[in-house]
């Protein structure tokens, strides 16, 4: 995780708490008489949306950045049951319901939402794809071949368009209404330090709590297969000890593809031209369990977890 200098924001936001003491502010004279402190006081600029592509196409390769990214929390959440008026059967639906109860909420609960932050060294997408199609594909389809998997196939992107800008920008070109104008950041995030945090949301998408660690862990799914390739292999009857062997074969890579769709992007920070730099979605775009989530709830979390988590990055 990138750490902020907790002094400088507790200035920051004295000096804020002062004026408006001072001479009374609106809600919203006071949210920007708070961002403009914070501004000043960890020397860094928060850009907009329309800014993302210029922000993206001055990171330095091999510079840190950190990417706030919002999903489904994808937890184990209680079954219910209730009848589909159009197949006249039981059909099973995740008990929101039954989980605040369990959890000892006091809120309706509509979804589970998360933000994870991934803190990573970035190369542009024409860098990614390059090393990925190159240099990984060839050794990871070496070292499948040496167990008996079959070569990772070509995958079209059917979806996007490429514009040559930035290093090679990703928009989407597809037909879900859903996606137009998103873009999409291509990653290796291979030894990211990623944290993430669950809040809860009403029906209406308004967050109404935030999840502890500890209310979270039970309702943990288990952990995915941990390379590509690895569960093919159990199934072709080899022993745990050569699927390690794999495993290890394909970690010594040092890849892990990602891509973070923009319309779930909630913020982007790296530092550009030795000036710390943070860019905020105000403009998100996600669903959860049917529910459109309220973006400026979501954007003040995200001035909550960059002003905690995002200034000390590394140079």
């Amino acid at each position: 995780m990138c750490d902020y200098n907790n002094l400088d924001i507790e200035m920051a936001l004295m000096r804020s708490l002062m004026e408006r003491m001072a001479v009374p502010h609106t809600g919203r004279q006071g949210m920007l008489n708070e961002e403009r402190h914070l501004n000043e006081g960890i020397d860094r600029q928060v850009e907009t949306p329309d800014k993302v592509f210029d922000v993206l196409s001055e990171i330095g390769r091999n510079s840190f950045v950190c990417i706030g990214y919002v999903t489904g929390a994808n937890l184990n959440i209680p079954k219910g049951k209730r009848l589909n008026p159009a197949t006249k059967r039981m059909n099973s639906y995740d008990d929101y319901e039954a989980f605040g109860k369990e959890i000892g909420s006091e809120h309706e609960i509509g979804a589970l939402v998360k933000i994870t932050s991934y803190n990573f060294r970035y190369f542009n997408n024409d860098d990614i794809a390059k090393k990925y199609k190159g240099e990984y594909k060839t050794s990871a389809n070496d070292i499948r071949a040496k167990y008996g998997l079959p070569p990772i196939g070509d995958a079209d992107n059917v979806y996007t368009q490429r514009v040559d800008y930035g290093g090679g920008v990703e928009l989407y070109n597809g037909n879900d209404e859903a996606k137009k104008g998103s873009f999409y950041v291509n990653a290796n995030t291979f030894g990211a330090s990623v944290h993430g945090v669950v809040y809860a949301v009403d029906n209406e998408g308004n967050i109404v709590q935030e999840l502890s660690e500890e209310q979270v862990k039970p309702y943990l799914r288990a952990k995915g297969e941990e390379v590509p390739g690895a569960n093919a292999l159990r199934k072709m009857g080899a022993e745990e000890e050569q699927v390690q062997s794999y495993i290890n074969d394909i970690k010594s890579l040092k890849f892990i593809y990602k891509r973070f769709e923009g319309n779930s992007i909630l913020w982007i920070a790296a530092t550009t031209n030795k000036q710390k730099i943070v860019y905020i979605n105000s403009n998100l775009m996600k669903t959860v369990n049917d529910i459109n989530i309220n973006p400026q709830d979501f954007v003040e979390k995200a001035k909550e977890r960059y002003s905690v988590d995002m200034t000390n990055m590394p140079e």
